[in-house]
């Protein structure tokens, strides 16, 4: 009868995986992966390339429900295949990520925004020590009557100091403001420097990381003319000419597992 019980158990777990239903709840281990037909769209926005050939990549997968749900990729031959990171244990679902940054092959960043089912905007971060095996999320600490328009500007001068500025929109006036954080312990809390100033310009285009002094050799994400695709690109002319190395799109998904 116990025997009997658990099987039962076991189905009734298993069959939403298996259908591929909109909501994921987490933190869990997803058996089997999510098939591709649970998503419409690839949305790459931020590459951050370490070498010729290791090349880390965040954005967010839209689902058919029309939620979107944070997506880490990394590529050791140069962007021809592709693995996904964090997913298995983290509950993405409702997150953006919207920025990438790591200072060596072990210790990275990845920062966006995470809707609550509340409707609370949330900036979050993912930091890890070890490659991408091991994730830790940190929040930033926010009011609870903004929406957050866009986390950027992640960088990091040593392995324990960074900063990174999150623009919030009043839903009252539409104004937007941006408050920069700081951190000093790599990224474990984060406290604000720079409350709610006007925006400034971005310096840096998310989508092009070069990973030479001289700003020759570079990768870049452009969208394709095909609505959900991302093409990744290589440059070794400085960015005059870019030649194509691969296509995300949601055909690939499976591949990311």
């Amino acid at each position: 009868m116990r025997a009997r019980t658990a099987w039962l158990v076991l189905a009734v777990l298993l069959v939403p995986a298996l259908l591929g239903g909109c909501k994921v709840p987490g933190p869990h281990l997803i058996v089997p992966t999510p098939p591709s037909s649970r998503y419409v769209a690839v949305d790459a926005t931020a590459i951050h390339a370490l070498s010729t050939t290791h090349i880390w990549i965040a954005g967010d997968l839209m689902t058919t429900c029309g939620a979107p749900e944070g997506l880490i990729l990394w590529s050791n031959d140069a962007g021809k295949r592709w693995h996904r990171a964090g997913f298995e244990i983290h509950d993405l679902s409702n997150v953006t990520f919207t920025d990438i940054y790591f200072t060596d092959r072990m210790r990275g960043w990845v920062a966006g925004r995470r809707v609550t089912a509340e409707g609370v905007h949330r900036g979050v971060v993912f930091w890890t020590l070890d490659g991408g095996n091991h994730w830790f999320e940190v929040t930033l600490p926010a009011a609870d009557q903004v929406a957050i328009e866009d986390v950027h500007s992640v960088a990091f001068k040593s392995d324990t100091e960074g900063q990174l500025v999150v623009a919030y929109r009043d839903p009252k006036t539409s104004a937007v403001n941006e408050t920069v954080y700081q951190t000093t312990d790599g990224g474990r809390t984060w406290a604000v420097s720079t409350f709610a100033q006007p925006p400034k310009a971005k310096t840096d285009d998310r989508a092009v990381s070069w990973f030479n002094v001289g700003k020759t050799n570079g990768f870049r994400l452009r969208r394709s003319e095909r609505p959900g695709v991302t093409v990744l690109e290589e440059t070794a002319s400085g960015g005059k000419d870019w030649m194509p190395i691969s296509e995300l799109s949601v055909s690939y998904i499976p591949s990311f597992y």
